[in-house]
């Protein structure tokens, strides 16, 4: 049976549609009562059966829907059910003189037809109405209760839920960070456009909002509470607090900017808030500190300096060195549902690195104080070890100096996936296997130049601005032939030692050294035939857009 997603159908654990929900879908109807606890779940609706026939529920969870004169009847067989009067638009009643014990009304929905219509055509659209409201509402639940089972993400839950709100939701961790949010529903408050704009509530917004108890007032709160409208968000808003223990964890909000924060609005709210704290409980809060503050560099470039420098001092992270990232695609294949045990795998791999999940994958950020090729060529070796035994595919980003650039990293390893049958198909008669597990954006690169529908101007900048050639450059050590110029040489006379070392007027064994030393120096690895296309396309690009390059080389 699948578990999660359209179609599960085990029993949700995360309750039944309430009268009020019912009632929120009742738009064709004027509601002329509703009974004295709207917070009763309902399961199912039935009509009055026969005595020797019954409803698949209990009583208590069944909404039977009836005619006036059938309450009396209905409360003799089912003295604890809950009834829907339906009423047409000309049919005299008064919840002051009711046509039974006026008693009746505590359990008694009732409502009439806003249009002249036949008596059995209002039953039948309203047992429509509402057994199509359960069943969205049963399947929303099934799906949620699928989700958490398989340790998925609040991101999920929240893809899930967008067409039943039709509001804008956002969740945010401890230290104000968006986690999730509606893909399809833009915020239209300030506050939520510009936390959707930064990533985060940054340090100003949050202060501001401190002075006047907005976000004390979220931390400190218990269960579902509505606020709004007022001087940050104009329209009213529907909030739930996450815990991690007895810590505030988080917060998920939802901004009723399309429809009412009715009472029926915040039972479904209450319902979703209830499967985001199982998300909570299940762990995905329980990363380190390191790992949150790691996500919210990749989802905000526009941190401050200050910020930055703030927290990886805080949390030791180490901001400058020889970085590399690689994503972990672990959909698809055998532990598809059980992304947990994979990351444990890969931290297990790669003791010392940061592992952490991000959207629909898992990130692992490595480091050295210096460029090491063998510690680069014994990392990949790892990563490819690590797929093959876990049936998954990696894809990892050039190697990067500052971590203030792992937003670039990550949009090269999204580069490579987006290329992989490329190359894959480039690849695979040098490979000689049937299919590569592990995908460098440097194989990629060629294919994102050539494909103008993809080109970030801002990574397009990056790549090209802050190349090896750049790094090159900037350490020259004043050889009589620099290494810049050895290196094109070396790269256009496709490695061949003897033809380089006679245009350079060098020794053959003094080009072998100085090429290691550039290799080891720089952390490359000239034996890739990706690494190599790379730099003659930098080369390139250097002689096109720059004359002081193209003097070095001459």
């Amino acid at each position: 049976m699948e578990n999660g997603g359209r179609g599960a159908s085990p029993r949700s654990t995360f309750g039944a549609a309430t009268i009020n929900i019912v009632l929120d879908h009742l738009n064709d109807f004027e509601i002329i009562s509703t009974p004295e606890n709207p917070n009763r779940t309902i399961s199912w609706c039935s009509a009055l059966l026969p005595t020797d026939k019954q409803t698949p529920y209990d009583d208590r969870v069944t909404l039977y829907i009836i005619e006036a004169v059938d309450a009396e009847d209905l409360f003799t067989q089912h003295p604890h059910a809950i009834g829907l009067i339906v009423l047409q638009q000309d049919e005299p009643f008064s919840p002051d003189a009711p046509p039974f014990p006026a008693s009746f009304l505590r359990q008694l929905i009732v409502v009439r037809g806003k249009t002249p219509t036949s008596k059995t055509k209002l039953l039948g659209t309203a047992m429509s109405t509402v057994y199509s409201r359960l069943f969205a509402i049963r399947e929303w639940t099934n799906n949620l209760d699928g989700i958490v089972s398989r340790k998925g993400t609040i991101q999920e839950l929240i893809d899930e839920s967008e067409p039943l709100f039709n509001n804008f939701i956002d969740a945010n961790d401890s230290t104000y960070s968006l986690i999730a949010r509606t893909r399809n529903i833009e915020p239209a408050d300030p506050l939520s456009i510009e936390l959707v704009r930064l990533g985060c509530h940054n340090i100003d917004a949050v202060k501001a909002a401190e002075s006047i108890g907005a976000f004390g007032e979220w931390r400190d709160q218990s269960g579902i509470n509505v606020f709004g409208p007022d001087e940050t968000v104009p329209f009213k808003y529907i909030t739930c607090v996450l815990k991690d223990g007895n810590s505030y964890a988080g917060h998920i909000v939802m901004v009723c900017n399309n429809h009412e924060a009715t009472p029926g609005m915040v039972d479904l709210f209450r319902m979703l808030s209830s499967a985001c704290q199982q998300i909570v409980d299940n762990t995905f809060f329980n990363e380190s500190p390191a790992a949150l503050f790691l996500r919210k560099i990749i989802d905000n470039t526009r941190l401050t300096q200050a910020y930055f420098d703030e927290q990886s001092a805080l949390l030791g992270l180490e901001r400058t060195g020889w970085f590399g990232l690689g994503m972990i695609d672990y959909r698809g294949g055998e532990y598809a549902e059980q992304p947990s045990w994979v990351a444990s795998m890969l931290q297990k791999t790669y003791p010392n690195y940061q592992v952490f999940s991000y959207e629909d994958s898992l990130l692992v950020l490595s480091f050295c104080k210096e460029a090491h090729v063998e510690r680069r060529k014994e990392d990949f070796e790892k990563l490819d070890a690590f797929c093959r035994e876990m049936k998954c595919t990696a894809y990892v980003s050039d190697t990067f100096e500052h971590l203030r650039n792992l937003h670039f990293a990550f949009k090269q390893t999204r580069i490579a996936r987006s290329y992989k049958s490329c190359i894959d198909i480039e690849m695979r008669p040098l490979d000689n296997i049937d299919s590569r597990r592990v995908f460098h954006f440097g194989d990629a690169f060629a294919y994102y130049c050539l494909d103008g529908r993809e080109v970030d101007p801002d990574l397009w900048s990056f790549c090209m601005d802050h190349t090896i050639l750049d790094d090159i450059v900037a350490a020259e050590p004043g050889h009589s032939v620099s290494d810049v110029k050895l290196l094109y040489c070396y790269l256009f006379n496709e490695r061949k030692t003897t033809p380089t070392a006679q245009q350079l007027h060098m020794h053959r064994n003094n080009v072998l050294y100085r090429i290691g030393s550039i290799e080891k120096r720089f952390g490359i690895d000239l034996g890739q035939f990706g690494t190599r296309e790379r730099l003659i396309s930098c080369y390139r690009y250097k002689i096109l857009t720059s004359n002081k390059f193209r003097q070095m080389i001459v």
